[in-house]
């Protein structure tokens, strides 16, 4: 059975997002605890480049995380686009393990943060991936 996980590092940026947006964490939380609690949502997360219905209003699209793909790490994006409180301005990043067919969510981040140029963001979700024990694919 599919599960979805929510990794140390993303539990406390979604704390950390709690001080500074309670609307916010609240959105991002009620989403996690839908796919916590739903399978077959979960399993969406698999099929990129789809506007998917969660809750009552909200949507959203997932694509994989180009810098990391492009490495052999199995890392992809939500982006909301639209949320049930609003415009959500976070962006949950995850990593599927395909033996375990688990989710694991390793971070919450602004949208308009460039993931890929924070080499200090880039090195943790590496460091999280390795640390979960996540195989990395083997690219020619």
């Amino acid at each position: 059975m599919t599960t979805v996980h929510l990794d140390r590092d993303a539990a406390e940026d979604l704390r950390l997002l709690r001080s500074t947006d309670r609307k916010g964490a609240i959105g991002v939380l009620a989403f996690i605890q839908e796919l916590t609690g739903s399978p077959s949502l979960a399993l969406r997360l698999l099929d990129k480049g789809t506007d998917f219905v969660w809750g009552a209003k909200g949507t959203f699209d997932v694509t994989p995380f180009s810098y990391f793909y492009r490495r052999g790490y199995d890392v992809w994006r939500i982006k909301f686009t639209v949320a049930p409180h609003g415009q959500s301005r976070y962006r949950i990043l995850y990593a599927y393990d395909i033996q375990s067919r688990d989710f694991y969510i390793l971070a919450i981040m602004a949208r308009k943060t460039n993931y890929e140029q924070d080499t200090l963001f880039v090195e943790r979700l590496k460091k999280a991936y390795v640390r979960l024990g996540l195989q990395v694919a083997r690219l020619h």
